[in-house]
């Protein structure tokens, strides 16, 4: 990470399982993940959410969990 990144926008994508992500990259490999919100519709509750995964977006097998 330089100097200037701080100042990069995150990367967004709108993901048709979970809605509006925001990947985090990290150094370490495997340790990258999208964090994003929604509503868990058995309580009505709104709830946060992180997953481990690559630039690509969630897996099937994450979605389907």
């Amino acid at each position: 990470m330089g100097l200037f990144d701080i100042f990069k926008k995150p990367l967004t994508i709108e993901d048709d399982f979970f809605g509006k992500l925001r990947f985090m990259k990290m150094k370490a490999d495997g340790k990258s993940y999208f964090e994003g919100k929604g509503l868990f519709k058995p309580t009505g509750n709104e709830i946060e959410y992180f997953i481990t995964a690559n630039e690509e977006g969630p897996d099937q097998e994450q979605k389907e969990f």
